[in-house]
């Protein structure tokens, strides 16, 4: 029944694994114009500490190159699912589901693919119209390609609540960075997707700069080649 319950969940909450960008290392100085970019959005109003400690984070996400890493993810239900997740930037992303769940996901740079073994689908969306473009582009822009919807310091931490800048793209769902403040680290981070439903993921001893074959971002559908899904 937690096997079943959890994988309804992941159908219904598909941009569950489009906040999957492990993050880790230490933190590089913010460059200037990265805090002149934030501190001139009109909209919204910083202090001068918001709009280091932002550029500090903008210079985190863009010096990650590729990520190996296990993880563990809550669901708002409790379910809990483990698996394995790559990263190479920019733009391709393979999140891979340990048994019992059949679920399987790849960003190709292109297109953003869902396999759901249960039900025999494979979805294929944009993938500059899923939150996870936020996070693979060459270059991030906090204050080019999100609306900061909230940016709080609660202790040794920093929290930070992002949606997509909305355009023809359709970009939905809210995301949650919480990082350690000193050295800065992400240490988790929320999705809530446009349906409400909300999903936590941890990270499990994660690489940084390592080696991740170009074939590992290719989809081959598990229907087709049932290797593809249990490598």
């Amino acid at each position: 029944m937690i096997a079943f319950t959890l994988k309804r969940t992941l159908r219904k909450t598909r941009t569950i694994a489009l906040v999957l960008l492990c993050l880790g290392a230490a933190a590089v100085a913010g460059p200037l114009a990265a805090q002149q970019n934030i501190a001139a959005r009109p909209e919204q109003r910083f202090s001068q500490q918001d709009v280091a400690d932002l550029a500090r984070i903008e210079a985190y996400l863009n010096q990650i190159t590729t990520v190996q890493s296990g993880f563990v993810q809550l669901a708002a239900n409790g379910s809990t699912a483990q698996g394995t997740l790559y990263v190479k930037r920019p733009g391709k992303l393979r999140v891979e589901y340990d048994p019992p769940v059949q679920i399987l996901m790849v960003a190709t740079g292109i297109w953003f693919i869902f396999y759901d073994g249960e039900m025999g689908e494979t979805t294929y969306l944009p993938q500059r119209s899923t939150p996870i473009s936020l996070l693979l582009e060459e270059e991030i822009s906090l204050a080019e390609d999100t609306n900061i919807v909230e940016f709080q310091r609660l202790g040794d931490a920093l929290r930070l609540t992002v949606t997509g800048v909305e355009d023809e793209e359709g970009l939905e769902g809210t995301l949650v960075l919480t990082f350690r403040r000193d050295p800065l680290a992400l240490k988790e981070w929320t999705v809530q997707d446009a349906q409400g439903n909300v999903t936590r993921l941890a990270l499990l001893n994660p690489q940084f700069g390592v080696d991740i074959p170009a074939v590992r971002f290719l989809f081959v559908s598990p229907v087709e080649d049932d290797s593809s899904y249990e490598r």
